[in-house]
């Protein structure tokens, strides 16, 4: 890990621990950041009323496919805090998970058809034939459950 990315975790983390503490202030509709994944979810992850993980279906080139997952945070964070909120986030799903998540340094809006407007930076390293899964096995659909409730008790844990 290079000293900057260390410097930007930090600063990822720091605004992760912020978003937990604040009081619920709503979710913001239209902003989100943009997690990319190896895995489909199958349903939105609610983490202490504050954020609100969705899965947004996929897309593919290159011969291969990521799926997308929408991060909507509360509606006093920054719009541009929120990639260090999502980036913050995809360490921890990751970590949980046991597979690969990757945030997008910017945030995006919804069109009126709850689509992501423009979910594109990471997608060519996140597709790329050198960055492959970090799980070797496919994760059953009660396996990434139980996955998802790891993930949410670290959440209660910070």
């Amino acid at each position: 890990m290079l000293e900057w990315e260390t410097v930007r975790f930090d600063q990822c983390s720091e605004i992760l621990w912020k978003v937990l503490q604040a009081p619920v202030d709503g979710i913001e509709e239209l902003h989100c950041g943009v997690i990319y994944s190896d895995i489909p979810f199958p349903k939105a992850i609610q983490a202490q009323n504050n954020i609100l993980i969705t899965y947004r279906g996929r897309i593919g080139a290159n011969n291969t496919q990521v799926h997308l997952l929408a991060v909507n945070p509360p509606k006093n964070l920054d719009i541009f805090l929120i990639p260090d909120l999502s980036e913050a986030l995809a360490c921890i799903l990751s970590f949980s998970l046991r597979t690969r998540f990757t945030a997008s340094r910017n945030w995006c809006h919804l069109d009126k058809d709850g689509r992501l407007a423009r979910p594109v930076d990471l997608f060519l390293r996140m597709s790329s034939a050198f960055a492959g899964p970090l799980s070797i096995h496919p994760i059953s659909p009660s396996g990434i459950k139980n996955r998802i409730k790891t993930f949410n008790e670290l959440l209660d844990i910070l």
